[in-house]
């Protein structure tokens, strides 16, 4: 799954700072939104996923580089591509971009966990996950 639909918004006062720039923390929150719509546009929904498994996916790690800000009114796309699965985790590229200019780009690893045990241990993605998101699971 190389090419993603991006996800679109738009920058609303409520997400910036004093000075007009988004708060850095909500890049974040739009990075998350993305993630989310791209496993819905492949079938899986987390809700559904915590109903019927009690597990989920949660962020493991994050390497984000911020290169320019976006501002109030901006309209921003989110674009999300898969690299990999190996086991319990996901790792994903994700991009910000405005106007065809890159604003923020990072690296995501998911973890996938069961959310019942103590422990919320992780536990290896179902194929049914990696059959929808058509990905090849590498070996550990």
């Amino acid at each position: 799954m190389k090419d993603t639909l991006p996800y679109t918004l738009t920058v609303y006062l409520e997400d910036t700072d004093a000075g007009g720039f988004v708060y850095h923390a909500n890049y974040l929150k739009y990075m998350e939104r993305a993630r989310t719509m791209l496993l819905y546009h492949k079938g899986i929904d987390h809700a559904q996923l915590i109903k019927d498994h009690h597990h989920m996916f949660v962020v493991y790690t994050m390497a984000i580089q911020f290169l320019s800000a976006a501002k109030l009114g901006d309209t921003l796309q989110v674009f999300t591509t898969l690299d990999s699965i190996t086991g319990a985790r996901a790792t994903m590229n994700q991009s910000i971009v405005r106007e065809g200019k890159l604003l923020v780009k990072a690296n995501v690893t998911l973890a996938y966990i069961d959310q019942a045990s103590p422990t919320s241990r992780p536990v290896r993605i179902p194929k049914f996950i990696t059959r929808a998101l058509d990905v090849k699971i590498l070996e550990v």
